[in-house]
């Protein structure tokens, strides 16, 4: 059963807000995922920023 470990408050270039959850999959592995709160799947690109897997939007930290 994945764990979630942090939420990440981020925005695209719009202004709009989004949750990104970080996932762990298996405990006691460093398998990571990340999913906006509705589910999509989101994928890490650096420290700042993640990309929305199904359209290719970048958004990025508040914090």
């Amino acid at each position: 059963m994945p764990t979630e470990l942090s939420r990440e408050i981020c925005e695209d270039e719009d202004g709009k807000h989004y949750a990104v959850i970080v996932w762990r999959l298996y405990p006691g592995l460093r398998s990571i995922t990340y999913t906006l709160d509705s589910g999509a799947l989101v994928n890490y690109v650096d420290e700042r920023r993640f990309e929305i897997a199904r359209t290719g939007l970048l958004i990025t930290r508040l914090a």
